[in-house]
């Protein structure tokens, strides 16, 4: 396994692993159903900002955490890209 097994399964393992995070964290259905355990939500955040009529000074708070979640999947989404040039690289 260590010499065969593992190397064969890690570069899938990584990329399924990176898709699924960065599909959870753009998803906003994932979000609501997870609001409920009490710790605040980026999407969510996001909404009640852009929602909210009381925000004196914080008008480009959602922008900014949109511009945040973008990079985060950009770069969950690069990391994902390299590991696929690196797999294809050893399929040939």
């Amino acid at each position: 396994w260590r010499l065969v097994g593992l190397p064969l399964l890690t570069p899938a393992f990584l990329g399924s692993l990176l898709l699924l995070f960065a599909n959870s964290f753009a998803a906003y259905a994932t979000a609501a159903a997870l609001v409920s355990q009490g710790s605040p939500i980026i999407p969510l955040w996001i909404r009640s900002a852009l929602t909210s009529e009381v925000v004196l000074g914080r008008q480009n708070f959602a922008y900014a955490l949109a511009l945040e979640m973008i990079v985060i999947v950009a770069v969950v989404m690069a990391g994902y890209s390299l590991l696929v040039r690196r797999t294809a690289r050893w399929v040939r």
